[in-house]
């Protein structure tokens, strides 16, 4: 080939290049991210008659946060305490649920300090967690999402020995 063939084809391949590129960049500006404001953590029908909502260390309580340079940018990080009886092969279900549902990034993190000893953690793909209860004990699971708002829910559930009632707001031990 003659070299102006060739250099015309390099000319060619770099403007290419860059008209591809701008172009890309500017489709890309039209593309708009909808973050994930809050994680709800539901307990399923078969959980909740076993839970009760631990009013003395705070309930449910949602923190709203907003962004300074962004004030339509609002998350709520929420936090929810439980407490319960253990019984044999005690399994509490929740399910996550992630605000709005329309998302770009509708998936969560699970984040805990395992102890095998006192509980396992099950993650399905449909959004359930299933907690595994071996023991007594105190179990605290935070779930986070995974866009760049980074909004957060902490479960908290306190599991009492066998014998122990739950009445109200108060304990009582056999």
């Amino acid at each position: 080939m003659k070299k102006s063939t060739i250099l015309m084809l390099v000319v060619i391949y770099i403007v290419a290049f860059f008209v591809v590129g701008l172009l890309g960049v500017s489709i890309r500006s039209h593309y708009q991210v909808n973050y994930v404001e809050e994680l709800l953590v539901k307990p399923l029908e078969e959980t909740q008659e076993i839970l009760q909502e631990d009013v003395e260390n705070g309930g449910h309580s949602a923190e709203e946060i907003k962004n300074e340079e962004d004030v339509d940018h609002i998350r709520y990080n929420r936090k929810y305490t439980y407490r319960t009886v253990y019984q044999a092969d005690l399994v509490l279900k929740f399910k996550i649920q992630v605000m709005p549902e329309n998302s770009t990034y509708n998936k969560f993190e699970t984040e805990y300090t395992e102890k095998p000893n006192i509980f396992t953690v099950d993650v399905n793909d449909d959004s359930t967690v299933y907690i595994h209860v071996k023991k007594k004990g105190v179990i605290n699971i935070k779930f986070l999402s995974t866009d760049a708002n980074r909004t957060e829910s902490d479960l908290y559930i306190t599991v009492f020995k066998e014998g122990t009632v739950l009445k109200g707001d108060s304990i009582y031990t056999d």
